[in-house]
């Protein structure tokens, strides 16, 4: 009955797919090859399963904006085909997500980094940890130029479980995995 109401769409182009879909089938059938994109940034290897580009832009966009939890079903299912084809999954300890401020979480409704790492955990089977706090507010990073992001972020979080010191965690960052190197 819920899906009459809320029917499940395409996190790529927003079509009504049925409940055990992530995709309809003529997105499938557009990326169905994951195509890894590494790339190395400061001490982590970067990896996503698609360029932020054409057809792919739009489920980040739906993630992030949408209001719909389960979009974050269908990044992460892309996110973890990137992940089991480019590392051994058993040598991270946990996954957590970047923080918001509870003024963002209001005006989102949700944190969708938090949603994308849980069910990147869930598909995984490893813990999810919420690692960090954002202590402040900063600007949006998608309202910088690419090389004022990392100033931007520069105190804005701390760690928020002093256990996680030497362990290996893994980050999803939209359609972007970071991790150790």
């Amino acid at each position: 009955v819920l899906n009459l109401i809320y029917p499940c769409r395409c996190a790529f182009c927003k079509k009504v797919i049925p409940l055990d879909s992530l995709t309809c089938d003529e997105c499938r059938e557009k990326v169905k090859d994951v195509n890894t994109i590494k790339t190395f940034l400061g001490n982590s290897y970067c990896v996503s399963p698609f360029p932020y580009k054409d057809i792919y832009k739009q489920p980040v966009k739906n993630l992030k904006y949408g209001k719909n939890k389960y979009y974050a079903e269908t990044m992460a299912y892309y996110i973890v085909a990137s992940i089991r084809e480019n590392y051994d999954v058993s040598m991270f300890d946990c996954v957590t997500a970047v923080p918001q401020t509870k003024k963002q979480l209001r005006k989102r409704g949700y944190n969708h980094a938090e949603q994308l790492g849980r069910n990147v955990a869930e598909l995984l089977k490893i813990p999810y940890v919420e690692c960090l706090l954002k202590i402040k507010e900063n600007q949006y990073q998608h309202t910088l130029k690419r090389d004022l992001r990392q100033a931007n972020v520069q105190g804005v979080f701390e760690i928020a479980d002093k256990e996680i010191k030497g362990k290996n965690i893994l980050l999803p960052l939209g359609p972007v995995i970071s991790c150790p190197a």
